[in-house]
């Protein structure tokens, strides 16, 4: 993500009026998961290139090397999600806290978060 782009992530952001802490954290993390998209798009170090040992995502079926594997949030035991995967979970969270809905998609040619409000359900 290049300073051109995490500023008008910022100011999207904050036009959909979530409170700085939240613009903050879901910018570092934006930064870090297309990041890692535009590393398994390209084979770079963790994601898999055919050439290093790699153990294979539980949720999303990459491979990533060992040191990028995470617990899952069950307890079962051999159940690791990748950077990928823990990422978009830590993009979620802070957007249900933040108020807003979060998308991600792993193309790194475009945005690979997206926030949008959430709708209001009137009774």
């Amino acid at each position: 993500m290049t300073s051109a782009h995490r500023i008008e992530f910022r100011e999207r952001a904050c036009r959909l009026g979530i409170a700085k802490f939240y613009v903050d954290k879901l910018t570092r993390l934006a930064a870090t998961h297309e990041r890692l998209s535009e590393a398994a798009c390209n084979g770079d170090w963790p994601c898999d290139n055919g050439e290093r040992k790699v153990v294979t995502c539980s949720r999303c079926a990459s491979g990533m090397v060992r040191s990028a594997m995470y617990r899952g949030r069950t307890t079962a035991t051999g159940y690791l999600i990748c950077k990928i995967c823990r990422t978009e979970d830590l993009i979620a969270d802070t957007a249900k806290d933040a108020g807003i809905v979060a998308e991600t998609q792993g193309d790194p040619r475009g945005w690979t978060v997206k926030l949008s409000k959430l709708e209001s359900v009137a009774s």
